[in-house]
C-alpha cells in the first residue's frame, strides 16, 4: 500500500493476463448504464447480469460483447443469480446508497451493507463480501475493489490482513480505508495520458490487474 502513483500505473501496465483494457472498457460501460438508468432495478436484465457478473460465458451473448468476468463471475452463486434476474429491487436500493459522484463515506458504506444484507432475508444463501464488492466497484471504482477468488490471498496479503477475515463488516475498515490512505491513490488526476487518466478514474478497481492470480 506504500506503492507510488507511478509504481501502482507500471503494475496495472504489466498485467500479465493483459486485462488493463478490458477492464477499463467494463468499467466505463458500467458507469455509462448508472449514469443513463439512475439504479440497477431501471436496467435490463442484460444490463443487471453484466454489472453484477451473472450473465452468460459467452462475450457475444453479454452486454456489449465485453469480458465482464474479469471481475469476478458469480455466475454459480444461485441466490444472487436468482435475485438480479428476478427481483433485483432490494439490491438496487442497497447499491442506491453509494453515491455516483462526490465522496463515498463509512455511512454510505454501512446503509449500504444493511439493505444489502436485508435482500437476502428468507433466501437459502446470503449475500458475502464476493457479490457485494463486485457491485461496489462496478459503480465506483475509484474507492472499491471487487473481491473474488482470483484475487482475495494476494489483496489480503497486500493490505497485511487474513483473507478469511474480510467480511462485510470488516472490509471497511481492512480494505477501503487502507486504499484511501495509501499514496497512489491520492495521487492528484493526471493532466495528460489518456490511459493514465482512465486508470486514475478507476484507481481501486485496477487494483485487480495487479493481483489476479487466474483459475
Amino acid at each position: 500500500m506504500a506503492l507510488t502513483w507511478q509504481d501502482f500505473l507500471e503494475g496495472v501496465r504489466n498485467d500479465p493476463h493483459g486485462s488493463p483494457k478490458s477492464r477499463l472498457e467494463i468499467l466505463e460501460a458500467a458507469r455509462d448504464l448508472f449514469e443513463r438508468k439512475g439504479s440497477l432495478k431501471q436496467m435490463t436484465q442484460n444490463e443487471r447480469c453484466a454489472i453484477a457478473g451473472t450473465g452468460s460465458q459467452q462475450e457475444s451473448k453479454t452486454y456489449r460483447g465485453l469480458h465482464w468476468s474479469w471481475f469476478g463471475t458469480m455466475r454459480g452463486l444461485g441466490t444472487f443469480a436468482s435475485l438480479i434476474n428476478k427481483a433485483p429491487d432490494n439490491i438496487s436500493d442497497a447499491l442506491y446508497h453509494i453515491p455516483l459522484s462526490g465522496d463515498v463515506d463509512q455511512e454510505h458504506y454501512e446503509h449500504f451493507v444493511a439493505d444489502f444484507s436485508r435482500a437476502f432475508t428468507g433466501e437459502p444463501r446470503a449475500g458475502n463480501i464476493a457479490t457485494a464488492s463486485r457491485l461496489l466497484a462496478m459503480k465506483r471504482p475509484d474507492h472499491f475493489i471487487a473481491l473474488n477468488r482470483a484475487n482475495q490471498r494476494g489483496l489480503a496479503e497486500g493490505f497485511g490482513v487474513g483473507y478469511t477475515t474480510i467480511r462485510l463488516d470488516t472490509y471497511w475498515n481492512k480494505i477501503v480505508m487502507p486504499t484511501r490512505l495509501s499514496p497512489w491513490w491520492n495521487h492528484p488526476k493526471p493532466r495528460s495520458g489518456m490511459f493514465n487518466r482512465r486508470v486514475w478514474d478507476a484507481r481501486a478497481a485496477m487494483m485487480g490487474c495487479i493481483y489476479y492470480v487466474g483459475n
